[in-house]
C-alpha cells in the first residue's frame, strides 16, 4: 500500500520493461490485455470531485486544424469567449516565462497573440524543444491534481529543465507529480524531486529523497542501473 501526498513530485526511475510505464498507464486509467497486476488505486476527493489527471507522454500530439491556443487547451473545450481571452492571457504569459516567443515579432503580446490563433500544421512547424514547452504550458493550464509526465525532459537543455521545472513548482504547488527521468539525479534544479520510486525486476522500492536513494543505490551492483550515480548530489542551483 502507497498513499501519496499532495504536492509531492516522484521521480520514478528504473531499467526498461521493469514496469515503469505500466504505473503510469493503470495511474492514468488505462489498461489493456498486457498489463497485469492486483491492488487498486484509489484517487482523492478534492473538492467534492475526482480528481483530475493529465498525463504528457513521450509522443507529440497535435490535432489537425485547429489554432495553437485551442490544441493547448484540448481535449477541454472553451465555455465561452471570456474563458478563451482569459486561457489566452495565461498562455502568453507563461510563453514567455518559458522562453517559447522567439516566433513573435515586433511588439511582442500582438505577435504572441496573432501566433497562438492562427490554424497551422503545429506539429510540423514546431521543433521538438518547442513542443515540449507547449506541452508543459498546457499542464500548467489545465491545473490536475495529478501530473504524469514520461520523459518530458528528455532532451531539454539544462536551462530549459530548470525553467520549467521553476513554473511547475510556481503554479502547480499542491499537484502530485509523477515523472519518469532517467537522468533525475541531473535534472534536480531547485530540489524539484522529492522523493524517488526505484523500479527494479518488476518491485518498486520509495525513497524519501534522490539523495537516500543514491546514498543507497550507489553501494548496490551498478550492472543492474541504468541510471547515472553520482558521487555527490545535491540540488542544482
Amino acid at each position: 500500500t502507497r498513499t501519496s501526498e499532495i504536492g509531492k513530485r516522484y521521480a520514478v526511475i528504473g531499467d526498461s520493461g521493469t514496469g515503469k510505464s505500466s504505473l503510469l498507464s493503470l495511474v492514468k486509467g488505462i489498461t489493456n490485455d498486457n498489463i497485469k497486476c492486483s491492488g487498486s488505486i484509489s484517487y482523492p476527493i478534492v473538492d467534492g470531485k475526482k480528481s483530475t489527471i493529465t498525463m504528457i507522454s513521450q509522443q507529440d500530439y497535435f490535432p489537425i486544424d485547429i489554432t495553437l491556443l485551442e490544441a493547448i487547451f484540448y481535449p477541454n473545450k472553451f465555455s465561452s469567449s471570456n474563458e478563451r481571452l482569459l486561457i489566452e492571457e495565461q498562455v502568453i504569459y507563461l510563453m514567455k516565462e518559458i522562453n517559447i516567443d522567439s516566433y513573435a515579432k515586433q511588439d511582442v503580446n500582438a505577435g504572441l497573440i496573432l501566433l497562438i490563433n492562427e490554424k497551422l500544421d503545429w506539429y510540423s512547424v514546431l521543433s521538438g524543444g518547442q513542443k515540449k514547452k507547449i506541452s508543459i504550458i498546457s499542464s500548467i493550464i489545465k491545473k490536475p491534481n495529478i501530473l504524469i509526465l514520461d520523459e518530458v525532459f528528455s532532451g531539454m537543455d539544462p536551462k530549459s529543465i530548470n525553467d520549467a521545472q521553476y513554473l511547475f513548482m510556481k503554479y502547480l504547488p499542491d499537484t502530485l507529480f509523477i515523472v519518469v527521468d532517467h537522468h533525475a539525479l541531473y535534472n534536480n534544479f531547485k530540489g524539484f524531486y522529492n522523493a524517488v520510486l526505484h523500479f527494479f525486476n518488476y518491485t518498486a522500492r520509495l525513497y524519501n529523497s534522490l539523495e537516500e536513494f543514491n546514498n543507497i543505490v550507489i553501494q548496490q551492483d551498478r550492472h543492474h542501473m541504468d541510471t547515472t550515480i553520482l558521487p555527490e548530489i545535491s540540488s542544482n542551483t
